[in-house]
């Protein structure tokens, strides 16, 4: 309908499997909702943890506006301090990714990712 509606045929032979392939990207770009980020965190306890900030800076983000459909991206810096559990740093990474790959606004990226990880850890700050 898509194709229809901006004026293209999607019989033609380089669109007839167009639907397929959108929809399999469909599901990569929104993978997200597919994991629970509790299950991505696997933090462990760590209690010589200390006062010093953990902190994974540059960590790619790519998500969907969820009022247009349209691709957002850019980078996301994660910095927290530790109470007595820690992550691996690939960590921060994935939980960005679960929450950047739902539509969203990056308002709301920011916060989920910052609720799951008080959720979860319950750092200093």
């Amino acid at each position: 309908a898509l194709l229809e509606q901006i004026g293209e045929d999607p019989e033609r032979e380089g669109l007839v499997e167009t639907p397929l392939r959108v929809s399999k990207a469909w599901e990569e770009w929104t993978a997200g909702y597919h994991y629970n980020p509790e299950e991505v965190i696997k933090a462990f306890t760590e209690p010589s943890s200390g006062d010093q900030l953990v902190f994974q800076g540059g960590i790619p983000l790519y998500s969907l506006c969820e009022h247009h459909l349209a691709p957002f991206f850019g980078v996301a810096h994660i910095g927290y301090i530790p109470r007595d559990k820690v992550v691996g740093l690939s960590k921060l990474s994935r939980v960005t990714d679960v929450f950047s790959r739902r539509l969203s606004i990056q308002e709301r990226v920011t916060n989920q990712i910052a609720d799951a990880l008080m959720e979860n850890l319950s750092p200093v700050g």
